[in-house]
């Protein structure tokens, strides 16, 4: 397995060359950027500025591993037309610049849900299904990989949700990215992990506890972090974990979290 963070952290203090910079201190190479303002914001920058963020990222050893782009603004489950088709156009763009720069994955959170009346699962994957399964053939003719992530706030929750999706849409460039902390507040990460196995290109990383819904620095939640590594053993899980970790000092939870890992966990990079 290799470690690798997300650029979360970094959000509201500086922009994506930063955070490289930042990062590359570290000792990481393994990155994976959130695609937002006023960190990175893809819509806005022209070629030229594209250009110079990958040349920083190679300056800076950096590894480009995935495009996350986050679920606030973007919902491939509302009920508008226009907000799916609104998404799509978003996950097409970000797929347009993976495959410029290279990078295998575009994280794909599956669409909110009403906070007061959810509708079912079946109708919000009534609703989504279409725009996965046209965005899923985009990225095939891009070479890009499409990673439907498990939200507690949206609709594909449960790891028995993704497979349901990775059932019905069967593609070598659409797989899964399994969060933790996230699966933490409805099941047991553990049991999602063996659910569902070699369909995870991609583990997120952080603490939380059931009472507040978190990204913490490991060790701070009730994550069982041993046993979700006896998880990625039994599954022979050799890809990428990505700690996606929100603190507000970036490189002191990010390096807690880490020798927590190992020294506590005996996890092994």
């Amino acid at each position: 397995m290799e470690i690798g963070i997300n650029t979360y952290p970094y959000l509201w203090k500086c922009d994506v060359n930063e955070a490289f910079k930042q990062i590359n201190k570290l000792g990481i190479r393994n990155v994976e950027i959130l695609t937002s303002p006023p960190q990175f914001d893809f819509r806005s920058i022209d070629s030229a500025k594209r250009e110079e963020i990958l040349k920083n990222s190679k300056a800076y050893n950096i590894n480009l591993v995935a495009l996350n782009l986050p679920g606030q603004d973007i919902n491939l489950a509302s009920p508008f037309n226009e907000m799916r088709e609104f998404t799509v156009d978003q996950y097409k763009y970000l797929i347009d610049i993976s495959a410029e720069w290279g990078v295998p994955y575009v994280v794909m959170p599956p669409g909110r849900l009403h906070p007061l009346l959810p509708p079912q699962f079946e109708w919000a994957w009534g609703k989504a299904k279409p725009h996965i399964v046209e965005l899923v053939e985009y990225a095939e003719q891009k070479n890009v990989c499409m990673l439907i992530e498990n939200i507690p706030n949206m609709f594909f929750q449960r790891a028995e949700e993704i497979q349901t999706a990775l059932n019905e849409i069967k593609s070598n460039h659409f797989k899964a990215i399994y969060d933790v902390s996230n699966a933490y507040m409805v099941e047991d990460p553990a049991e999602g992990i063996r659910r569902l196995g070699n369909e995870i290109k991609i583990i997120h990383l952080s603490d939380t506890t059931k009472k507040r819904w978190q990204h913490n620095v490991i060790g701070e939640g009730d994550v069982d972090f041993s046993s979700i590594f006896q998880a990625l053993q039994e599954i022979k899980y050799d890809r990428y974990c990505i700690l996606e970790i929100i603190h507000p000092e970036a490189e002191e939870g990010i390096t807690t979290s880490i020798n927590k890992l190992k020294e506590e966990h005996k996890w092994v990079f």
